[in-house]
């Protein structure tokens, strides 16, 4: 292999975005750079540890950048000690590769680069690129510097407060359940989100003995009441994604059509059975296996005000008696105190 100009590109990419995305390819843009190499953290050094596993990480990794020429995953620090040092990490590189290298860190990470292990020794061996954000200074004549063009951060991705990467990697995180507390807990209060996860514990108890795949049975109860406590504001914008006006639903059924259009146009999640039940958990008009099993667990979950232990044994040896009986309770509920479950 011919001798590169290679930039190191280093982080948890927790999950990556379009924000390194864009950084990379600017590196790219640069002369002396021919490749840039993501190179995925076990755990970095000066942080805390990462959650998420390095395979998930490093597969969302590869759907982001599989269209992209001159980008490349590094996964050597999954083979060295843990917490696994930038010198440590550069000197396997040039054990196994004849390359030259730059490597690649955030302004924040420049700042405190005397805290690094051997730091001056790395600062000899190789040129470091900074990133830098609107606020930032370059007057660090140690550095190279580059623009960052974009906000993002893996923390809002992580909080449900953007979707700024890949669309791939938005539905890898969300059908291998990656954030789905943190992005759940953004929407809700507490006690919505004690419901969402005793829905989810019950429908995957329902499920069991079921031939039903039990990722999509977790994506649909957590996502079934993210659009409980938004405002009619909010709920109007998503329904009206699927051509629906807020007038045209009845109360109880805004939330569970506004949460099916939000999956579906923020995480771009394609799964028609996890859509139809998150529109129908409300009214169970769905004969839909998963549909059945959302609408049982949602009534039956059991922190609900009512005692729900009959209707759970029932689900757990018969679905179809257990979804035909709430429906009748719920439907001579809602004939004496109006209202929906």
């Amino acid at each position: 292999m011919a001798n590169l100009n290679v930039a190191l590109f280093g982080g948890s990419f927790n999950p990556i975005h379009q924000g390194h995305l864009l950084i990379a390819q600017t590196l790219l843009e640069k002369p002396e750079v021919d490749e840039v190499w993501f190179v995925l953290a076990k755990q970095a050094p000066l942080k805390e540890n990462v959650s998420v596993a390095f395979e998930h990480r490093l597969a969302m990794i590869n759907l982001a950048i599989q269209n992209i020429s001159g980008l490349k995953v590094c996964t050597i620090e999954n083979e060295l000690l843990t917490p696994s040092y930038t010198i440590d990490t550069l000197n396997a590189l040039e054990k196994k590769y004849d390359h030259h290298f730059y490597w690649v860190i955030g302004s924040d990470q420049a700042k405190q680069i005397e805290q690094w292990k051997e730091y001056q020794q790395l600062l000899v061996k190789m040129p470091f690129y900074v990133i830098l954000r609107d606020q930032d200074t370059s007057d660090d004549s140690r550095f190279r510097y580059i623009q960052s063009l974009s906000d993002t951060s893996s923390t809002d991705i992580r909080d449900g407060k953007s979707n700024d990467a890949p669309v791939s990697v938005l539905q890898y995180m969300i059908m291998n359940h990656l954030y789905d507390h943190s992005i759940v807990q953004s929407h809700m209060s507490k006690y919505r989100y004690n419901h969402t996860v005793s829905v989810c514990n019950t429908a995957l108890k329902i499920a069991d003995n079921l031939d039903i795949d039990k990722d999509d049975v977790v994506v649909a109860s957590m996502y079934h009441d993210i659009a409980k406590e938004w405002n009619q504001e909010m709920a109007s914008y998503w329904l009206n994604q699927e051509d629906i006006t807020i007038d045209s639903c009845k109360n109880y059924e805004v939330h569970a059509y506004a949460a099916m259009a939000y999956l579906k146009h923020f995480y771009h999640i394609e799964n028609k059975e996890i859509l139809d039940a998150i529109a129908h958990h409300v009214t169970g008009t769905s004969e839909e296996l998963l549909a059945k099993i959302l609408y049982v667990a949602d009534k039956t979950e059991p922190t609900r005000n009512y005692d729900t232990k009959h209707y759970t044994k029932l689900a757990l040896t018969d679905l179809d008696k257990a979804f035909c009986k709430i429906k009748q309770d719920n439907q001579v509920y809602n004939q004496s105190k109006g209202g929906m479950l």
